[in-house]
């Protein structure tokens, strides 16, 4: 299941979109890619209808602890492959990934630091 979110905020004056995703997998019919999938075109659709005023990029995963370092790879092939959003990537200059467990529980963080479009650094907050 894709569940998506949007938010006005306010970063130096200007009035910017955040977008929120969260992708889980609830039944037979789903599978992570499928979810990833659609996650990736609501991000085109995001970007398209907002372009210069996307300020804030999240995205959540309902994941046991032993799938992170797998979604983790798959965000990372995103956002170094999905050529026509690297602007939208250099813009944001950092996205940021939740974790939450499926049994519930304290979420998460890791924030993908982007610099010069093309290098990736992780920071795992908890």
């Amino acid at each position: 299941m894709l569940k998506a979110g949007r938010k006005t905020l306010v970063r130096d004056g200007r009035r910017l979109q955040g977008m929120a995703f969260l992708v889980s997998v609830e039944d037979e019919s789903e599978t992570f890619d499928s979810e990833f999938e659609r996650m990736v075109h609501g991000i085109y659709d995001w970007y398209e209808q907002y372009r210069t005023k996307c300020g804030e990029l999240c995205l959540g995963f309902v994941a046991p602890e032993t799938e992170h370092e797998n979604i983790i790879a798959y965000c990372l092939a995103l956002v170094e492959n999905a050529e026509s959003l690297l602007p939208l990537f250099r813009q944001l200059r950092e996205v940021n990934i939740f974790f939450v467990p499926p049994e519930g529980g304290e979420a998460k963080e890791i924030t993908l630091q982007i610099e010069d479009g093309t290098q990736f650094e992780d920071h795992l907050a908890a």
